[in-house]
């Protein structure tokens, strides 16, 4: 038995220039740059300072909004706190933290 030998069409070369990539400008949006902790802790303590109290899922859920990364946030909280620039004491009524400026 002899098998038939298909034909294979030939593929269109894709045509490239060396040079092609000078002239065009990246497609690609830059990257949003990570918040330093600074700039965290300026930010969560401007927020708290606005509010007055605040409790802990109130500022947790801020923070995500904000687009701040769980750790950067939890860092820049604890930083504030050892600083002395916010307390933090427990509210019986919400079974939850309060952080408050002071």
């Amino acid at each position: 038995m002899s098998r038939r030998v298909r034909k294979e069409e030939p593929k269109p070369q894709p045509t490239t220039d060396l040079t092609r990539f000078f002239g065009q400008p990246s497609e690609q949006p830059a990257a949003p740059q990570p918040l330093l902790s600074e700039e965290v802790e300026r930010m969560v303590l401007s927020y708290i300072r606005r509010k007055g109290r605040v409790t802990k899922s109130e500022l947790y859920k801020w923070s995500k909004d904000s687009g701040i990364k769980p750790a950067a946030f939890y860092s820049a909280v604890t930083s504030l706190l050892s600083k002395g620039l916010i307390s933090r004491s427990f509210d019986p009524e919400k079974e939850e933290y309060i952080f408050s400026a002071k």
